[in-house]
């Protein structure tokens, strides 16, 4: 008799190399419509307003010459004004919505887990983690950026001032090591 396959993956189990194409195929067979909704819908309008700011940036940027006469700018200073004020909304769309992106898939996966087989995750289910998940999520970003910089920087000041750069990453670590620790402690 034919028994039908489960619906759900284990996410933890050991795989090869071809497995786990076939059990990724396998999520998004029985997954799709519902995790593409829910991706469509929350930073998906994020996406097309960066897209927008970005095609205008694009469109400024590949004819200079008539930049450089549109509106009256004929300084660099204005120039460059213009250029960042569309760059930067740009940025802040464009990194909101990857914020929201991660914080939409992952929280779809831990409920994938949780609930039963013939239950479906709506986008309803996934606002309600969304402030919350995202908030995290920035948080990581940040302090993965600091932690960046700050060995970036101590790197810099190893190679020209040796002592000041192991002290820069004992300060880096006392200071940041326990958030580290709790953010990957607490991740779930």
């Amino acid at each position: 008799m034919y028994q039908q396959p489960s619906r759900k993956v284990e996410f933890r189990r050991q795989r090869d190399f071809g497995q786990i194409f076939t059990d990724s195929f396998k999520y998004l067979k029985f997954n799709f419509k519902s995790l593409a909704a829910a991706v469509l819908l929350l930073p998906g309008p994020l996406l097309l307003i960066a897209g927008g700011f970005n095609g205008y940036l694009q469109s400024i940027s590949s004819n200079p010459s008539s930049f450089f006469t549109m509106g009256g700018m004929s300084n660099v200073y204005d120039t460059v004004m213009t250029m960042l004020a569309v760059m930067l909304p740009y940025l802040f769309f464009f990194f909101l919505a990857s914020v929201v992106f991660n914080a939409v898939v992952n929280r779809y996966l831990i409920l994938s887990q949780q609930m039963g087989e013939g239950e479906t995750i709506t986008v309803s289910d996934l606002i309600k983690y969304l402030p919350k998940d995202a908030w995290r999520l920035f948080y990581n970003y940040l302090l993965f950026t600091l932690v960046t910089s700050v060995v970036m920087i101590g790197v810099v000041l190893l190679m020209f001032i040796p002592i000041l750069g192991i002290v820069m990453f004992i300060l880096a670590m006392l200071l940041m090591g326990p958030n580290l620790m709790y953010v990957i402690t607490n991740s779930s």
